[in-house]
């Protein structure tokens, strides 16, 4: 006997949802469908433009979210999301940094933002 795969719509009400680096690309796609499977998404980006038109083509597609902005690069600005977002039952870490250098040549700044938003952050 062979198990059948059939994808289902699993609804999120109830849920909430923070997204980092959901102001474009592969973020803004999760946060807009976790925002029509019924999550409560928070956007979060840096830029505050575009943070508030992922949140309005969410409210389009049926979905309630809202805008948190900060940079991870700052220790400061996590604490504060931290705090501002709460308690969470999504995290998709989905903000990134890379710098296309070999590592030998990486400056101290560069690794120490890349070190920042890739793991101090979403730890």
């Amino acid at each position: 006997m062979s198990a059948t795969f059939s994808p289902q719509s699993q609804r999120l009400d109830g849920q909430t949802a923070l997204i980092t680096g959901a102001t474009s690309g592969l973020g803004r796609a999760i946060a807009q469908r976790l925002g029509q499977e019924g999550a409560y998404v928070l956007v979060h980006g840096r830029d505050r433009d575009r943070g508030a038109d992922t949140v309005s083509a969410i409210a389009a597609g049926g979905g309630t979210a809202r805008f948190v902005a900060a940079d991870l690069g700052s220790h400061a600005d996590v604490l504060r999301l931290a705090q501002d977002v709460g308690e969470i039952d999504i995290l998709v870490n989905n903000a990134g940094f890379v710098v296309f250098a070999p590592t030998a040549q990486l400056s101290v700044e560069a690794f120490d933002a890349t070190f920042a938003i890739n793991v101090r952050a979403p730890f």
